[in-house]
């Protein structure tokens, strides 16, 4: 009976009659199992030419435009956009257009950052004993 060592690039494996064809054997029982699960027909259907090859291709896609699930999905997601207000709208918009983009959440992040820093430098320089005095002398006058 043969024996293989290891896996990968660098398995040793019996040169032995018996040994081949026990790898080969169990290769086939890998390919089936894989089959399976579509791993090898897929690939073999994808590799070849012709109809076979474009019908792999697209199962996919088509097979996703069928989905009942996934239309009933986005006419609910449509009836609800429809049903909002214009307010809300603008404001679902405008939120998918900031979160959607990396660049976008970086510049609102630093932008809240830099409008909460102003207003707490305005607060802090206007609650001191000194700037109260200033404020309520050029009252008076």
């Amino acid at each position: 009976r043969g024996h293989r060592y290891g896996c990968g690039p660098f398995a040793v494996g019996d040169t032995t009659e018996a040994g081949r064809e026990e790898l080969a054997s169990a290769s086939r029982r890998r390919q089936n199992r894989a089959a399976c699960f579509g791993g090898v027909q897929a690939a073999g259907a994808a590799m070849a030419g012709g109809e076979a090859g474009v019908e792999a291709r697209y199962h996919r896609s088509y097979e996703d435009r069928l989905n009942p699930f996934m239309e009933f999905t986005h006419r609910e997601e449509d009836a609800r956009y429809r049903s909002l207000r214009i307010h809300e709208k603008i404001t679902l918009s405008s939120g998918r257009f900031f979160l959607g983009n990396q660049w976008t959440r970086t510049f609102v992040f630093v932008y809240t950052v830099f409008l909460h820093s102003l207003v707490l430098y305005v607060i802090y320089n206007y609650s001191s004993p000194a700037t109260a005095s200033v404020v309520y002398s050029a009252q008076s006058d």
